[in-house]
């Protein structure tokens, strides 16, 4: 797929959804989005999402995908068992350190170590238990801030390094139970490619050392601003930061790490981790993708499903008219014009139930999304507010020469949450779902809104 992404949009849907303070890189972040970002046009028949902002009750998209194992009409994906979400599955070996003398000063942190770093959920004190955390490394100071505390920096330290190891101190007033003076000393492991960093060691402040110590992923996403993801990735085990899988319609968001959870191999990339929508391409095509742009090829995971309004093309309203469940969102994707819906199949991922499908565009419509794009939008996808009101949504639609596969899986809550493989090129779609299937066979869905 090549589609821009709306800044605009994308701004206003997640600031309304984060707390009212955002750390000063997000906003540099967001602001040079909106005011610097070329506006990328989509081809004429390529296959889009859109991001946008409403103050009414919506909708989720989904798409599709293919079947590991058929039998009679039906498949079911399977997976290996990931017993813990840990980083890349490479071996200590295929790690190297990293001198500091390539940041350009002696003693500072390592340039490779620089960054937002992206982890589990960690305990600390005052915060909202089973948010993910950022590691914010500088060239000599390093914070915590978990996914829910706006731009609080929590157990900031200075630090330098030596070698493979690094030093901490927390300064002269106490920060977060531990006392002044207090020092610790880390060592780290660097994976080759740089996205993955390991953390261990001893510390004379022990809870800095838990929250520290393990494993972290960089955020150095080129196609998503106002919120962190992860980019390019090691083979191994992973887990959202921000989207929510399973939430009943209604129910406030709030962050929470691996509401999904998933396993690539070598050669895979995240794009986009928002409420509403997660997204994973092959590294080569995120890496050809413009700002703001989606990769030609993808899954793309969707919250909250339902159907799109066809008065108007791309009306980002709801069908109100079709019944909940994933057999009457097929039953009136079968009447959309325009579209080549496939037979059904009954499929189960994650140990939740549903329905796939093949989608293409026989011809290109002869009418026009915003005007400029001539392709049929037939998803929308809805985040939920920390209020309970909607925003957030995503919107999905598909091109002549588009191949889409969608997947509508039904959740607990209710609700359906949408797995979609697609590609611009239908000539490379089967070679295409073929490398996707492992990971979506390795999806796992966790309630997304806990009880208080």
């Amino acid at each position: 797929m090549t589609t821009s992404r709306d800044p605009d949009r994308l701004v206003r849907a997640w600031l309304e959804l984060m707390p009212s303070e955002a750390p000063d890189r997000v906003i540099d972040a967001v602001r040079q989005a909106v005011e610097t970002a070329p506006q990328v046009r989509r081809p004429i028949g390529a296959a889009f999402r859109r991001s946008f902002q409403m103050n009414r009750i919506a909708i989720a998209t989904a798409s599709a995908l293919v079947v590991l194992v058929l039998v009679g009409g039906a498949f079911v994906l399977t997976r290996s068992n990931v017993s813990q979400i840990g980083g890349p599955s490479s071996s200590p070996g295929s790690s190297v350190a990293v001198s500091p003398s390539a940041s350009g000063a002696a003693g500072a942190m390592p340039a490779a170590l620089q960054g937002v770093w992206l982890g589990s959920g960690r305990q600390i004190p005052g915060t909202t238990a089973g948010a993910g955390t950022q590691l914010h490394i500088g060239p000599a100071s390093m914070a915590l801030t978990p996914s829910t505390a706006g731009n609080r920096n929590l157990m900031a330290v200075t630090a330098s390094a030596e070698g493979s190891q690094f030093q901490v101190q927390t300064g002269s007033d106490p920060t977060d139970g531990c006392q002044p003076g207090k020092t610790g000393t880390y060592t780290y492991l660097l994976s080759a490619s740089g996205q993955t960093l390991t953390i261990g060691g001893e510390d004379g402040c022990p809870q800095r050392a838990q929250l520290f110590g393990g494993t972290w992923w960089l955020s150095d996403c080129h196609t998503q601003d106002a919120a962190p993801c992860l980019g390019q990735l090691d083979p191994g085990d992973y887990g959202s930061q921000y989207f929510a899988s399973v939430g009943a319609q209604g129910v406030a968001w709030a962050p929470r790490f691996g509401a999904l959870t998933f396993t690539v191999p070598a050669g895979w990339a995240s794009d986009a981790d928002w409420p509403s929508l997660f997204s994973l391409a092959p590294a080569a095509d995120y890496a050809a993708a413009p700002l703001h742009g989606t990769p030609a090829e993808d899954i793309a995971v969707y919250s909250n499903v339902v159907a799109e309004s066809e008065t108007t093309p791309c009306s980002g309203q709801a069908n109100d008219s079709v019944a909940p469940g994933a057999g009457a969102y097929l039953a009136w994707l079968r009447t959309v014009p325009g579209l080549s819906v496939g037979s059904t199949s009954t499929v189960s991922i994650g140990g939740h139930q549903g329905l796939s499908v093949d989608i293409t565009v026989p011809q290109a419509p002869t009418e026009l999304c915003d005007g400029t794009d001539a392709v049929i939008e037939y998803l929308l996808s809805i985040g939920w507010g920390t209020s309970g009101a909607s925003t957030g949504i995503q919107a999905h639609a598909i091109g002549a020469g588009n191949h889409d596969r969608l997947i509508l899986l039904e959740m607990p809550s209710g609700s359906l949450t949408g797995i979609v493989i697609t590609t611009n090129d239908s000539g490379r779609f089967d070679a295409f779902a073929q490398q996707a299937m492992p990971i979506v066979a390795s999806f796992q869905f966790k309630d997304a809104f806990p009880a208080p």
